[in-house]
């Protein structure tokens, strides 16, 4: 593997890139990049993805994520520019994201605050939390298809038992029809 910076134009900012050399399958040395980063702070990784260690063997006091629907429902996505995109990297345009502020009152170990006590969001485990909000949000789905399948059942009764009574009042008004006519003659 190497490290390379290599210019993008006239401007001189480059892009870093982990590359591997592969001399095996052509007979020739190529290098075919794994990692970059652009200079616009972009991240691509070629054939993978960045992980994070995980092994079980590595870790203690394995716990639950306790609220995980109302922790990312607490957490609010908003559109917006860079005041100064210099301080944030030379990002310009409009983008998405948290802010790291309102991140903080919700999971505050996803934010820091680099020398100049400007805040940033490292959102490390959103994906777990994602998948436990998810988790409990069906279960509250099931719940509530579980009770409309048993409102449906007592509705379907209720209709069965009204036109048993429908058809019972019928006959009685017949009857009571049938009485009068009988009396006044």
């Amino acid at each position: 593997y190497s490290l390379a910076v290599i210019p993008d134009g006239a401007a001189g900012a480059g892009s870093f890139y982990v590359q591997e050399l592969n001399a095996i399958s052509t007979g020739e040395p190529t290098w075919t990049p794994r990692l970059v980063i652009t200079p616009s702070g972009q991240t691509q990784v070629q054939g993978g993805a960045v992980g994070t260690v995980s092994d079980a063997r590595l870790k203690k006091n394995i716990d639950a994520i306790e609220q995980p629907l109302d922790t990312l429902l607490a957490l609010r996505g908003h559109r917006f520019e860079y005041t100064d995109p210099a301080q944030a990297m030379g990002a310009t345009g409009v983008r998405m994201g948290f802010v790291a502020q309102e991140v903080a009152e919700v999971v505050p170990q996803w934010v820091s605050a680099n020398a100049d006590g400007i805040f940033s969001v490292a959102p490390s485990g959103f994906e777990a939390l994602t998948v436990e909000a998810i988790r409990e949000q069906q279960q509250r789905i099931d719940v509530l298809q579980a009770n409309n399948r048993e409102l449906a059942d007592v509705l379907q009764q209720s209709r069965t038992q009204n036109t048993q009574l429908q058809a019972q009042l019928e006959a009685l008004a017949a009857r009571l029809a049938a009485l009068e006519a009988a009396k006044e003659q």
